[in-house]
């Protein structure tokens, strides 16, 4: 049975890219809901859903007989110093979008951010010298976006954990994004269910009668402790629910692992069972699939359908447009702001445990097997 999705999708998606983008501003008015309908070409019932939803994220705030504004974050008082340490990567991809818009919602609430990125901590000396300035008097709260200290190419020996470690005495520390270490830390944690998105993933697909799914991750064997490892995990938690209906084979194309992984794609798709759709663990990495299915007499999604994660901008460069599994990273940021207001206006400091549920952006790389024939 097809699976049911909500037309409101991507209205929200572009909604909040809108929001992220700054071409709609914090207190800003919608127009009414029936100019929003023509807009998107969909009916008002849609409408009402979509900001319903999205009142209910916080994302936007309704005021009776006035209309819907994009929420505006109230600041704090400048005579209450608020300052928080923020570890996170600042360049180049999903992590910094994560970055961008925690530093965005900190803004908002009248914080100032003290970063640490590890991409540019070139020594040691240095690394010490922001290690002091993160756990001094002025951060009251310490942000350690985790996932880097899952990727020890990005972690440098798992600084995240170490600033953790050092920052017992502070009010309020926060791992956000993913966290997978053996050693426990007293913290707060906000984090993206990356799990869940790769079982929303196989959902999706195994709705549109796909069986055998090609799953594209940054290596072959999966790399623990890895974010695609969770996305892999979920597929397969899916398919044991459902029965076990459907074949999940690892096939990594890319530059990652030069001709050999072509030959690998290849040599799967060239298959009689070849697979029938692709789960790719990153967006960007659809680009070698649009490079040689071609050259197999294959397309997207004529026979082949195809669902990205993170649905970031650079799906746009893509000849079709890429259905993909998104995180709302405004939600995550919010989350992390009221928290720490909670904690400061508390008496006693208490540990929050919140799961950031994905959602499926619906495009053109998807298709019910057999109905493009």
């Amino acid at each position: 049975m097809k699976p049911q999705h909500f037309l409101g999708d991507p209205i929200k998606a572009d909604l909040r890219t809108s929001i992220r983008t700054g071409d709609l501003k914090p207190g800003e008015q919608l127009p009414p809901f029936r100019a929003l309908a023509e807009h998107y070409k969909v009916s008002l019932n849609t409408i009402q859903r979509v900001i319903r939803e999205m009142v209910a994220e916080k994302v936007l705030e309704t005021t009776h007989g006035r209309g819907t504004f994009v929420a505006s974050s109230k600041r704090l008082s400048s005579a209450t110093p608020f300052g928080v340490g923020v570890y996170a990567r600042t360049t180049g991809d999903f992590y910094s979008e994560v970055f961008a818009t925690l530093r965005d919602a900190l803004n908002g609430f009248g914080a100032a951010s003290i970063v640490l990125d590890p991409e540019q901590v070139s020594s040691a000396y240095l690394r010490q010298l922001r290690l002091r300035e993160l756990l001094s008097g002025r951060s009251t709260a310490l942000v350690v976006d985790g996932a880097l200290d899952t990727n020890p190419a990005l972690g440098k020996a798992l600084l995240g954990t170490e600033l953790l470690r050092a920052a017992a005495r502070l009010r309020d520390p926060i791992v956000i994004n993913r966290w997978e270490h053996p050693e426990t830390v007293d913290a707060s944690f906000i984090l993206f269910d990356y799990e869940g998105a790769g079982y929303l993933a196989a959902r999706y697909l195994h709705g549109l009668e796909h069986r055998r799914i090609a799953f594209h991750s940054f290596g072959n064997p999966l790399a623990p402790h890895a974010y695609e490892d969770d996305l892999y995990r979920g597929m397969q938690r899916f398919n044991q629910e459902a029965g076990g209906p459907l074949r999940i084979e690892l096939v990594a194309p890319g530059r990652e692992e030069g001709s050999a992984g072509t030959e690998r794609m290849r040599a799967a798709f060239s298959r009689p069972d070849r697979p029938t759709a692709v789960m790719l663990a990153a967006d960007f990495l659809a680009e070698p699939w649009f490079m040689h299915l071609p050259r197999l007499g294959l397309r997207v999604p004529r026979d082949v359908s195809m669902v990205g994660f993170f649905n970031t901008p650079w799906t746009r460069r893509l000849p079709v447009s890429l259905t993909s599994v998104q995180f709302n990273v405004e939600k995550l940021a919010l989350s992390v702001v009221q928290h720490i207001v909670a904690q400061r206006e508390a008496e006693r400091a208490t540990r929050e445990r919140l799961l950031i549920e994905p959602s499926l952006v619906l495009c053109d790389s998807c298709a019910q097997l057999g109905s493009m024939d």
